[in-house]
């Protein structure tokens, strides 16, 4: 099991690590992507990479367990898939952090800025704006931090991985679900 996981967590990390780099040197850049879509590019892609978690999945049922799988057994392989994949993913981060300094600065400093210019047109008050601006202080303070960087950058998948591992592991359960 641990193979697999390994050779699919692998593949989705791979995947994750393209997209985020080609996200931000290319389509960033040529301002194919902003602020407004920039969330969607991101979860599309983790979706398209944490597919591996059910293909690794089904392999696994196919291949090794003769078509059938516990839930609980795909549940924990879907999650093995996820934590290579999602440390394949922060570490591209903290590498590509490390090559481009100014470049991430000036993004979270876009973005805090643009955050707070929302804030400002629907309403917020000078003290709500004031508890806005310290919160992102606060942050950034706490994102020097390389360890909790990590775990941030793990975090973002997490919502994907976990669902889909879920949904992996209750479909592929059946043995008439995707045959071999």
């Amino acid at each position: 099991m641990q193979r697999i996981g390994l050779t699919f967590g692998v593949i989705a990390g791979v995947l994750l690590s393209v997209f985020l780099l080609f996200g931000h040197l290319v389509l960033w850049e040529k301002g194919i992507i902003n602020f407004d879509t920039g969330e969607i590019w991101g979860y599309t892609t983790m979706v398209v990479a944490m597919s591996a978690v059910f293909f690794g999945i089904k392999s696994y049922r196919d291949k090794h367990l003769k078509g059938t799988i516990s839930f609980w057994k795909g549940f924990r392989l879907g999650l093995l898939i996820y934590v290579v994949a999602a440390v394949m993913y922060a570490t591209t981060w903290e590498a590509y952090r490390a090559s481009q300094p100014e470049e991430v600065a000036q993004f979270f400093s876009e973005y805090q800025k643009r955050e707070i210019d929302k804030d400002k047109a629907g309403g917020a008050t000078q003290e709500e704006l004031d508890a806005k601006v310290q919160q992102y202080a606060d942050f950034m303070e706490l994102y020097k931090n390389p360890l909790i960087r990590f775990g941030v950058s793990m975090a973002e998948l997490l919502p994907v991985g976990l669902l889909a591992s879920l949904v992996s592991a209750a479909l592929l359960r059946r043995r008439d679900f995707a045959p071999q």
